[in-house]
């Protein structure tokens, strides 16, 4: 009996930990820069359940210069200079998003930050499977610019979005089958003890 228990208890234990590393970050931070040897290390690849998620502006910015020029006597409309933007690449769609802009820039991160603190991004994400986070400085074929010469970095929040009209969830039949044999498992140790 106690090996049909454990043997129990390790197939739930299993499926925690599969089911655990499923969980997508609250926060994440992605460098503008790459590394000196070339690769292009910005760019984070996860995998995000089915289900409709939201990304929000926490902090950073980045600048694809090495200075900033340009600017209006408020510090912004740049020609070059800091920016909040940060893309996402769905291959299940082979769509592209943006959180912030590119086109917005200003003489200090502070700004860029101020400017679109409040700025968010609501992304279906139709079935199982990885999107790819980057910051793009660039147009060739999905922002992998090898630039070098960037500074700063982005932080932004995923929250999962509730569903308006939840389904209900049917109990799984791996859960159905651990719970009856359980119960029986035990009623049965009773009744033998009872004897």
């Amino acid at each position: 009996m106690k090996k049909v228990l454990l043997a129990c208890l390790s197939v739930l234990f299993i499926i925690g930990i599969a089911s655990a590393s499923f969980a997508v970050p609250a926060q994440m931070t992605l460098d503008s820069k790459i590394d000196s040897s070339g690769d292009y290390q910005d760019g984070i690849n996860f995998l995000f359940e089915a289900g409709k998620y939201e990304f929000s502006v926490v902090s950073g910015a980045w600048n694809a210069w090495s200075g900033v020029s340009g600017c209006d006597s408020n510090g912004a409309n740049c020609a070059t200079g800091w920016m909040w933007s940060m893309d996402i690449f769905q291959p299940s769609t082979s769509t592209y998003y943006r959180l912030g802009s590119k086109v917005d820039r200003y003489d200090s991160p502070d700004k860029a930050l101020s400017a679109h603190a409040s700025d968010y991004l609501i992304l279906n994400q139709p079935a199982d499977g990885d999107l790819w986070l980057f910051v793009k400085d660039g147009n060739p074929g999905e922002g992998k610019t090898f630039t070098g010469d960037n500074s700063g970095s982005v932080t932004f929040a995923i929250s999962s979005v509730p569903s308006p009209n939840p389904v209900p969830v049917a109990p799984e039949p791996v859960s159905s089958i651990l719970f009856i044999a359980g119960g029986a498992t035990l009623g049965f140790r009773r009744f033998r003890n009872n004897k």
